[in-house]
């Protein structure tokens, strides 16, 4: 018997289902309830309604409408294995190496066959092949049945060469003793079901079918041959209305157009029924009360539907945040589970919608879980394994490999150790490569540097084979982090290597198996099970053929992109899901993002040869009628406020974009009622200030930035407030390398450090390619380098080897080259250094007091009370703020001090610049000393930046006046397309985001207090 529940509520008709379950007496207390469901996520909604309604929800066993016919035909036929030749996964091997092994001139002679040259073509081939033909054995078995006996069932051209092709691969299957493929199966199932006796032993006593949005012929088939045998309890929604008059006849007709999939689902179950009974629920007070209802019974007003015209996904993303918390706001029964949204694409919304919901600066935070592409570590750094692997490995690349969660916990990696080997690629010039077949520049030769530079401890300008020792690992702690590295890039390596040999698909699976696992991680049960699910598939297509790694990769990474999550699931928050998984199930509130007409309903890209998408039949699924009824579904199950928005506005013009086509429909009928819904235009910054001016807007955030841009009132520091940080001790004894660092950037010293942050990436931006060109900084870096070696006494030969494997110069012939003209610069300036550099320079070790403050460090280049400094480039703030407090020290220690000289070459301009000796060094050491000591007291003793400052105070100095002064500081504040300026320095940005420090009154004092001295004691000397 065949029983239809029918009810406007999915909610109701669980409460319905619920009773059936708790009334039911089985004669087998312990055999499992069978409950039809279209998805995983209906499944876990009806367990928990259920378990709400019972108390307990057991005893289930969910199927899919697919598996429904091998669930059943399994209860007659136990032996059948769970794999079958005609499934896609073993199908596709089957369909391939049928077409490799086949002369190329069969299929030429073929009519409407498609162009094959290579295996990487065929496999291709083969992917869509067997995609269609497991389509075709879900909804229509009857053809492919037809096709073993040589039938055509339709008139198109691309029919026939397809019915070759699955006879051959049938011949082929059947030949090797193979259980072939559904057609079969369900054929046979229906021949066994007709045989049984009613209530055979075989079947379950009842099947439930629970929401159900639309299925197919054989489904519905195999439903009405049950239901002469067993008890099939149906449950679904209504969808048409029910009233005649006017405004329910256009809804009628709109709904008849969108439901049209579901209506012939359900007609082809009545014609084929023999016996059945439609109950339709009463229901509850209330539970009609949905977006549908309201709409097709005049209720409907622009405050049940928002629809939201915007500039960008981040936008919708932002507009929808600021929507829910107001209904939030509003109504205190609805938590955040009771709101779903749903988006067209997961990778392009999932990290939007986790920053904008957790923002790091605000409370206004909603509890969300966005699924990630993977749901697994493991699975993510295999599927990351093979795409480093398979392409050239940059040094970036590899970064972001080792940051994976899987790679760090199987090597034990900390934050501070990726910080040291991203610092370790930096320092080596490594930009790509794995090993030395790749480039010079790999990582196995910086491996080589890192090692024996623990091991030789080396002198000078030592160099070896293709690389220079690395000296700055000098603890075990260091040395421990390189043999890690060293483990992974060897096992990298190893793996790399075995690539090269073909292999069959399951002994590719085995390989990676065995590598990888050791590799990422020995425990990894879950990737495991997935790779011995893979291969078990390519063992029932039983391939011989062997296939290189790039086809096997091309293949395994399309199986690891299918198992991704589309949905977030239960208790988490608020629900996030692609459009598919959650239709028709209800939510009080419901959004619906990237509505835009090219997006929704979909399109997807199907074979030109796929027989369903040429010639469809009724239950058959095709994606634009699905989307449509799944639009329909929505309106039926969202009780509260439905939010639909699309990309409606450009970026860059005036220009406007419509909305999809089922939203225009939609817009359409409201408004032959008389109603209307309206699309608000959302600006293109959340910091309007119209969203604060009507409440529409929670951001703190958004709400600081209108405050600066509409009223220019200065936001408070964004990062922390200095006033409530917790001051430590003072400290009584004080590193001049410390001072240093202070005054050269205060903000970077506070943050370093006493907060203990460090914004490692910018202080060593990895390069992904080697120097084909010299720039500035490149040009400075080889020459004051050439100067060091040239002082040591390397030979040009030498010099040029030593730059070499150090990466420092271009490649070839380039190099040498750059190398011929920057060592002419570097000797001429040596030349011109003679006279200072003919005495051996003294390292004197400094130690005095500034009143209760000890002052520390050793100072170099004194010879006989005189300091004398050369580098090649220019003269820069950083290098004179350095060189005074190093000039104040000496003076303030020995008497016998003279003066600092320093000397610089920029492209052969000599430039002396001469310290004097003051006549004070003690008073001006204890200005700075007090600097220091107040920076803990609040942020006035941080308005100092080092460049802006230099430039503030030497025009005041010149004489210029205070507007030119402060031109000139703006000029090296800011940042343009060419250069970067002080404010977008990654420290500055963490205290004075936001605002203009240098147009500060204690910016100008504090840039005096340091620099005004400086430039009083500094002259150009000849």
């Amino acid at each position: 018997m065949f029983f239809q529940y029918r009810s406007n509520s999915l909610l109701q008709l669980s409460r319905t289902f619920s009773t059936h379950i708790s009334a039911r007496k089985s004669e087998h207390p312990f055999r499992k309830k069978w409950v039809v469901v279209q998805n995983k996520e209906t499944q876990q909604w009806l367990t928990l309604q259920v378990a709400n309604n019972l108390g307990v929800a057991a005893n289930f066993e969910f199927i899919l409408p697919s598996e429904l016919i091998w669930k059943v035909y399994r209860t007659f036929y136990p032996e059948t294995p769970k794999i079958l030749s005609g499934d896609r996964i073993p199908l596709q091997w089957i369909i391939f190496e049928f077409l490799t092994d086949t002369d190329p001139e069969v299929f030429q002679k073929i009519k409407g066959f498609p162009l094959i040259n290579d295996d990487m073509q065929a496999f291709r081939l083969s992917e869509q092949l067997a995609d269609v033909f497991d389509l075709y054995q879900v909804y229509r078995p009857e053809m492919t049945e037809a096709w073993k006996i040589g039938s055509l069932s339709t008139k198109n051209v691309q029919e026939y060469w397809q019915l070759w092709i699955w006879r051959e691969i049938q011949n082929k299957v059947i030949r090797k003793g193979k259980v072939t493929d559904r057609g079969f199966v369900f054929g046979h199932l229906l021949n066994e079901i007709k045989r049984a006796p009613v209530n055979d032993e075989n079947l379950p006593n009842e099947i439930y079918c629970f929401g159900l949005s639309q299925f197919s012929y054989p489904f519905a088939k195999l439903i009405s041959e049950l239901s002469r045998k067993i008890d099939i309890n149906y449950y679904n929604t209504k969808l048409k209305p029910e009233s005649n008059d006017l405004f329910s006849a256009r809804w009628k007709s709109l709904a008849e157009d969108w439901g049209e999939p579901r209506f012939n689902s359900e007609k082809m179950i009545s014609e084929l029924l023999e016996n059945g009974e439609i109950k339709v629920i009463s229901d509850e007070k209330g539970a009609t009360e949905n977006i549908y209802s309201k709409i097709q019974n005049e209720e409907g007003d622009d405050l049940s539907i928002k629809i939201s015209s915007c500039h960008s996904p981040r936008r919708e993303v932002e507009v929808i945040k600021d929507r829910l918390l107001k209904r939030l706001d509003s109504d205190p029964e609805l938590n955040p589970q009771d709101i779903l949204i749903m988006v067209p694409d997961m990778k392009e919304y999932a990290s939007l919608i986790q920053s904008v919901f957790h923002p790091e600066d605000e409370e206004s935070g909603i509890p969300v879980y966005v699924p990630g592409l993977y749901t697994k570590p493991d699975l993510l750094a295999f599927s990351k394994l093979l795409e480093l692997i398979n392409n050239v490995i940059k040094a970036n690349d590899f970064i972001d490999f080792i940051e994976l969660e899987a790679i760090r916990e199987r090597y034990s990696l900390t934050e501070d150790d990726l910080g040291i080997i991203r610092s370790w690629i930096y320092r080596n010039n490594t930009f790509w490569g794995l090993n030395e077949k790749d480039s010079s520049f790999s990582l196995k030769k910086l491996l080589k540097a890192l090692i024996s530079g623990y091991v030789t401890e080396p002198e000078g300008y030592d160099s070896f084979e293709d690389f220079v020792p690395f000296d700055a690992i000098s603890t075990s702690d260091q040395f421990e982090l390189t043999a890690k590295l060293a483990s992974l890039i060897n096992q990298l390596i190893d793996f790399r290597e075995n690539l090269s040999t073909s292999r069959t698909p399951e002994i590719w699976i085995d390989y990676f198996r065995e590598t990888t696992l050791s590799l990422i991680n020995p425990d990894a049960s879950f990737l495991t099970s997935t790779l011995d699910k893979l291969k078990d598939a390519c063992f029932v297509s039983a391939i011989s053929k062997k296939v290189g790694f790039s086809l096997i990769y091309q293949w395994i990474l399309g199986q690891l992109n299918e198992i991704q999550a589309t949905s977030s699931g239960f208790g988490h928050g608020v629900v996030v899901s692609s459009y598919i998984p959650y239709r028709g199930i209800p939510f009080k509130e419901v959004a619906i993002l990237g509505m835009n007409e090219s997006v929704f309903p979909r399109n997807p890209d199907r074979p030109v040869f796929d027989l369903i998408h040429l010639d469809p039949k009724p239950g058959d699924r095709i994606t634009k009628e699905d989307d449509a009824l799944l639009f329909l579904e929505i309106l039926n199950s969202t009780t509260g406020h439905l939010y639909l928005s699309f990309i409606g506005q450009d970026l860059y013009s005036e220009n406007e974009k419509l909305p999809s086509v089922l939203l225009q429909k939609l817009m359409d009928v409201v408004a032959e009622s008389g109603n209307e819904l309206s699309v608000q235009k959302e600006k293109l910054h959340g910091f309007n200030a119209l969203y604060f001016e009507h409440g529409e807007s929670y951001s703190t955030q958004m709400q600081k930035i209108a405050l600066q841009v509409y009223s220019n009132t200065k936001s408070e520091p964004v990062f922390f407030d200095l006033d409530d940080f917790e001051r430590k001790k003072e400290t009584s004894t004080i590193h001049i390398n410390d001072l240093i660092d202070f005054c050269i950037h205060p903000n970077k010293y506070l943050i370093q450090q006493i907060l203990s942050i460090s914004d490692g990436y910018r202080e060593a931006e990895v390069s992904d390619r080697e120097l084909f060109t010299m720039d500035g900084l490149s040009t400075w870096l080889v020459n004051n380098k050439l100067l060091e070696v040239y002082e040591h006494g390397l030979e040009d030969t030498k010099a040029f080897e030593y730059l070499a494997k150090t990466a420092a110069l271009p490649g070839g012939i380039p190099g040498e080259k750059v190398f011929k003209i920057q060592s002419l610069e570097v000797k001429e300036f040596l030349d011109q250094l003679e006279d200072y550099r003919s005495s051996e320079p003294e390292i004197i070790q400094c130690s005095t007091f500034v009143e209760d403050v000890e002052l520390i460090g050793n100072i170099g280049g004194v010879v006989n009370g005189r300091r004398v400094i050369w580098r090649m480039g220019r003269s820069r703030a950083t290098d004179l703020a350095r060189l005074w407090i190093e000039h104040l020290l000496l003076a303030n220690q020995s008497i016998d001090f003279k003066e600092t000289l320093f000397i610089t070459n920029e492209k052969g301009t000599i430039q002396r610049l001469r310290f004097e000796y003051p006549e004070n060094p003690y008073s001006l050491l204890t200005d700075v000393i007090n600097w220091f000591r107040k920076f803990k007291d609040g942020k006035d003793s941080l308005a100092f930046f080092v460049n802006s400052s230099f430039a503030y105070s030497q025009k005041i100095i010149e004489g210029k006046g205070e507007d030119e002064a402060l031109k000139s500081a703006q000029k090296e504040w800011t940042s343009t397309e060419r250069s970067n300026g002080e404010d977008n320095d990654f420290y500055i940005n963490l205290i004075w985001k936001g605002e203009e420090p240098i147009q500060s009154a204690v910016f100008k004092k504090q840039a005096l207090m340091f620099w005004k001295p400086v430039l009083e004691h500094v002259t150009e000397s000849k």
